[in-house]
């Protein structure tokens, strides 16, 4: 519903909840929400993803709307606790109002049957958003022709489509160009998801992660400032991580687990493990409503 069509107001302010995901969602409803806030009597709960760095970007007159609206929100529900926290070290406005929750995944969509890794040779990536860092991954797939890359993404940064080593396919998930069946069975044929992200504190790469380790691929990510659950997910013991976006960094990394296929295996099996039984959305479900 648009905010600034008449036909919705009252079904608006009727509505027990108003739930804004992202910035865009929550400031084009400030009109309707400085106009009723005393008429509304439901709650106004605000899942962030990029608030930090739009702010810390952002110009004098951006921070003090950020500022001055942000009082609304009865909930701010965090997906990722990287983002949380620079949000209270940045922003330290209605801390007591901020509360992390498990983004989650269908686990009973995204799964495997035995899959087994024999050998690492095939590469995913998979996304869009410009926090992937493209310019590194155009470097990645140039340097380390020994393995063969699926590319799957419409942003066009990535430029490498011709390589002999890339398989590239345009995908998006606000479009039919792949279904989520067909996007399984890439993540089931992949040996490691390799997932590049630029420093920020907005937890990209997420969903894919998420996704890949519920079916028992492994995910090589970089650990950023805005990483989702550093206390759950370890370091070789169900996620690896990358600390630089250095090709000298990523080839190492890339080369030790290919002759290392047993930890290859053992970390997408505990990686799907700690999914189900943490990102399910059974329990991303539970937390919601607390707040509701």
């Amino acid at each position: 519903f648009k905010s600034k069509k008449t036909s919705n107001l009252n079904y608006l302010l009727e509505s027990k909840n108003l739930i804004f995901v992202n910035e865009s969602s929550f400031f084009s409803f400030i009109p309707f929400i400085s106009k009723n806030y005393k008429k509304f009597k439901g709650n106004i709960l605000y899942i962030p993803m990029g608030l930090v760095d739009r702010f810390k970007n952002g110009t004098f007159l951006t921070k003090l709307i950020i500022k001055k609206y942000l009082k609304f929100i009865d909930s701010f529900l965090f997906i990722g606790k990287g983002e949380m926290e620079s949000y209270k070290n940045e922003i330290s406005l209605y801390i007591d109002k901020c509360h992390f929750i498990n983004f989650s995944v269908d686990t009973n969509f995204w799964k495997a049957q035995n899959k087994e890794i024999l050998k690492l040779k095939n590469l995913l990536f998979i996304g869009n958003d410009n926090n992937r860092d493209f310019e590194f991954l155009n470097q990645l797939v140039e340097s380390l022709s020994e393995y063969e890359f699926s590319v799957i993404t419409n942003n066009k940064k990535f430029y490498n489509k011709t390589l002999s080593n890339v398989s590239y396919q345009k995908g998006h998930w606000r479009s039919d160009q792949l279904s989520d069946k067909e996007i399984l069975v890439k993540y089931l044929d992949a040996d490691l998801v390799i997932l590049p992200i630029k420093n920020v504190s907005q937890p990209s790469g997420q969903s894919v992660a998420l996704q890949a380790m519920s079916t028992g691929t492994p995910v090589l990510i970089t650990n950023t400032k805005g990483f989702w659950d550093s206390s759950t997910f370890l370091n070789d013991k169900n996620i690896f991580f990358v600390e630089e976006n250095k090709i000298t960094t990523w080839k190492k990394r890339i080369d030790f687990l290919s002759n290392n296929i047993e930890l290859l295996s053992e970390v997408g099996k505990n990686g799907r493990d700690v999914v189900h039984a943490n990102y399910n959305l059974n329990n991303f479900t539970q937390k919601i409503k607390k707040y509701l």
